[in-house]
Formats: C-alpha cells, structure tokens, sequence
C-alpha cells in the first residue's frame, strides 16, 4: 500500500485523497473487529457478505465509500452503508468480466478490482465496526477475490462458521398425544355430531412414546385404562350438554409433559312448542300444536298426537311444523310427538295439556225452586237442587218464601249447600 502512494505521489496526484476531509490510506488505524465474510439466508439462496471500503476516483479526485459486498450463485451486489450511495450496484455473475488483484503502473495496490461490462470496482476489506467509523484499515483483499471467482467455496466456509458460532438447536420436542374418539360416533377434529340427550358418553384411545398421563373432557378428568403401554382408552360418562352448539374438547398428557388436544362440536337438537303453552288448561274439543325444531339436520317428518304436521323451513335452519287440530280428551292429555330425520334419528317430545269440563245447565233460581215445589214433589226438588245447584243465598226471606212455598228443613239444608 505504502508503495503505492509513494507510487502515486510522484505523479502528483497523493494530495488530492485528502480532499473533503477523506482519510488517506496511510492514516487508517487498527480496528480489532472482524473482516471475516458472513453467511446470509442460511439454506436459503445463501450469500456471503464482507464488509469493505470501495476506492472510487474521477480525474484528479478520489472518494472512498464503505458497506457489505454480497457474493452468491448467481449475482454480485454492494450494499452502501457510509459514503457516497451512487456507487451501490448489483450484477449477475455472468456479467462478471475479471476478478483479480488492483495494480496501477504494474505495481500492485493490495486490493480486489472487479470488473463488470467495463466498468471497474476497487475494493479493501475492512472490519465491521469500521463501516460506522468511515476510518478503516485494509484487512485483506484476496478473500474477495477468491468468492467472486469462486462462490460456492466462499459460501461453504462461512456455513462452516456459521455453523461453529451459531447457538446450540434446542432437543426436538417430543410429539404430541395422538387422540382419535370412539364415541360419539363421527367425532374428529373439526367436526360437529348431533346428541339428542341432555349428557354425553365421551370414549376414545390416546396414544404417545412415552406413555399416558391424563385424560380431561372440558377439564373433567377421563377414567383410562391401559391397552399398551403407550395406549390407552379413555372414558366419560354424563358430560353435561346445553342446548344447542356445544364445544368438547379433549386433553391427553403424555407422561413426558407433551400435551395433544382434539375439538369438536356438538349439537344438541330440541323441540319448542311455541303453542299451546305446556300445562295451559283449554276448553275446545281439538287445539292447534305448532313449534319449531332446531338444530336438527334434514327434518323429514313431525308427527304429533299422530297427526302428520305441515313444514316450513326458516332461514336459521330451524323447522317450523303445525298440526290444526288435536283431539284432546276431558281432564289431562299427554300427547306424544316425535321428529324423525332423512337419516332415521327420531326425536321424542311430549305436551301436557288439561282440557276443561264443558259447562252444565245454569243454576236454579229463587223463582224456579219455588215453582219446581208448587208442581214437583220435594224427593225430586232436591235431586234438581243437587244436580244444578243454586244461585241465590239462603236469606231470612228466602227462606221465608221456600216455607211457603213447601220446602221442609231437609230441603232447605239441601239448598244452602247448594249454593254456587
């Protein structure tokens, strides 16, 4: 290098490095960072990279700008970090003429010239904490040289202390738990099944290397017993169900901590009576059933007391179903219903009605029970009183009146319990 300037300096030409307060190569001073190339998207289109000082002079004048120098299988790129960042370029290898070392008047400048389509580049390596300071020492320049000309070699050596430095990998973890369901028939991850009762018997195998540990189903934990010693059967009886959409999820443990989870869904049909209202106390010979059943899959027949009822599918997916008229019997009617899908699932329901007595003829009145005793006798009176009773109350002149009239004290009490 030294040689060099004293090269140029007899041409005159020394002084103008110094212009705009550029150092002069002899002036740059030791750094202890590293001007090693260093491995970028490892596995992936990987590259090489240094970082590097380019010398770029126009006539009397000199620059120098520094940044990383990028070498991979098919391109050559500078990335400028500090200095002028016209001088930044990118070029594919095949547009690589020469890579060799710098010489001016036949005498070397201990640094790498490539050239691309005639255009020359002069470059240095540096260290890395040089790039920030702008003050760099040439590290070296044969490095560069050889990953140009050869960028498979240069890239295979910085894996290697890619390699060499990188952190440790962490041990692979353990697989999870593998868990497929028995019941309810059609449960996998993901999926919905219909439950038509308001728990849920819940059953499959969970299996992992290293064993077993625990079972839950929405945090309940399973009874198991071993099939293997890396299998078990798993168990829940009664899981409460809502109506509705409801999640299950099952959780297996392995005996080295690893956890494996399945989801699904489960949906749980139910019949609505919309009306008559259950337990509503009607006086008419037949009534009017409608209500709606929801979430059920395919309705394809409702039948109640049965009567086969007409359909009506709501957008929400629901079925709206009507029978007109029911025949109910006097006192309490229990009437029985189903929903039976396309697939054959039937949905039992039940409505508990009372249908009233129809009403009797009217009560005797004053003037009627005393009419009935000018022209009946008072055996047959009585059995009237009894049977249709009375709408008046047994008053001093009632009384009074019913005397004369011919009523005794056995018809009089008669009346008085009568009274409605």
């Amino acid at each position: 290098m030294d040689r060099f300037f004293r090269r140029l300096s007899s041409y005159g030409i020394l002084v103008v490095l110094c212009l705009g307060g550029l150092p002069l190569w002899g002036q740059l001073k030791p750094s202890g960072g590293s001007a090693e190339g260093e491995l970028v998207n490892p596995g992936d289109n990987p590259a090489v990279r240094y970082p590097v000082a380019h010398f770029s002079s126009g006539g009397l004048f000199a620059s120098f700008d520094y940044g990383w120098l990028y070498f991979s299988r098919d391109s050559v790129r500078y990335e400028v970090v500090r200095g002028g960042g016209n001088n930044a370029f990118s070029f594919s290898r095949s547009e690589l003429e020469v890579a060799k070392e710098w010489t001016t008047f036949g005498l070397p400048n201990r640094a790498a010239e490539l050239r691309f389509r005639g255009a020359n580049y002069h470059f240095w390596q540096v260290t890395r904490s040089n790039l920030e300071s702008g003050r760099p020492r040439s590290m070296g320049f044969q490095e560069l040289i050889n990953a140009a000309n050869n960028p498979e070699d240069a890239i295979a050596i910085a894996q290697a202390r890619y390699d060499r430095y990188a952190p440790p990998k962490p041990p692979p973890q353990a697989p999870p738990p593998t868990i497929s369901m028995l019941e309810p028939a059609g449960a996998e991850e993901g999926r919905t099944v219909s439950a038509y009762e308001p728990t849920l018997h819940v059953r499959g195998i969970a299996s992992q290397a290293s064993g077993i540990a625990s079972v839950s189903v929405n945090g309940q934990t399973a009874f198991f017993k071993p099939l293997a010693p890396q299998t078990v059967e798993f168990d829940l009886r009664d899981l409460p169900l809502g109506t509705g959409m409801s999640a299950v999820v099952v959780v297996a443990t392995a005996t080295d901590k690893a956890v494996g989870q399945m989801t699904f869904k489960v949906t749980r049909p139910e019949v609505r009576v919309l009306e008559p209202a259950t337990g509503a106390e009607v006086k008419e010979e037949t009534v009017k059933v409608r209500g709606l059943a929801v979430g059920f899959q395919d309705v394809d027949r409702v039948d109640v007391a049965g009567q086969a009822t007409t359909l009506r599918r709501r957008e929400d997916g629901s079925v709206e179903f009507e029978a007109a008229s029911v025949p109910l019997v006097i006192g309490p009617n229990a009437l029985q219903g189903y929903v039976l899908t396309r697939s054959g699932v039937r949905h039992n329901f039940r409505l508990d009605l009372k249908r009233l007595p129809p009403p009797g003829p009217p009560a005797l009145t004053l003037a009627e029970v005393e009419n009935a005793l000018a022209n009946l006798p008072k055996k047959r009176v009585a059995e009237m009183v009894e049977q249709y009773g009375v709408d008046f109350d047994l008053t001093d002149e009632a009384e009074k009146r019913l005397r004369d009239a011919g009523a005794d004290t056995n018809l009089l009490l008669a009346i008085a319990k009568a009274k409605k």
